[in-house]
């Protein structure tokens, strides 16, 4: 069965799909183990980048690759989100896949 989503979240969905990350449970919000909204996900993103000490840049250039858009500035100064499993296997999905790419 199709869902209904935007563009922007059916872009992610279809690449974690191209990914193999079976998404069928999923559902569209913030709670644990679903998508979520913009202003959280850069939350989350910026909590993983924070706790794996990677660059302030790399969760806003995961941010644009899951969103086609740069986050809004004013983020940077809301609190940092401890991410969610769908955002993990996300990050974990594409860095997979960068690294079979780079072989």
């Amino acid at each position: 069965m199709k869902r209904r989503v935007g563009k922007k979240k059916s872009k992610l969905i279809n690449e974690l799909e191209s990914l193999g990350i079976d998404i069928s449970n999923i559902k569209y919000s913030c709670e644990e183990d679903k998508l979520p909204t913009k202003r959280i996900a850069f939350g989350m993103l910026r909590h993983f980048a924070k706790n794996k000490g990677y660059k302030n840049g790399w969760a806003m250039a995961q941010f644009r690759n899951i969103y086609s858009e740069w986050p809004v500035r004013k983020w940077n100064a809301d609190p940092m989100i401890v991410p969610n499993t769908a955002l993990k296997e996300y990050v974990y999905a594409s860095a997979r896949a960068y690294a079979e790419a780079s072989k």
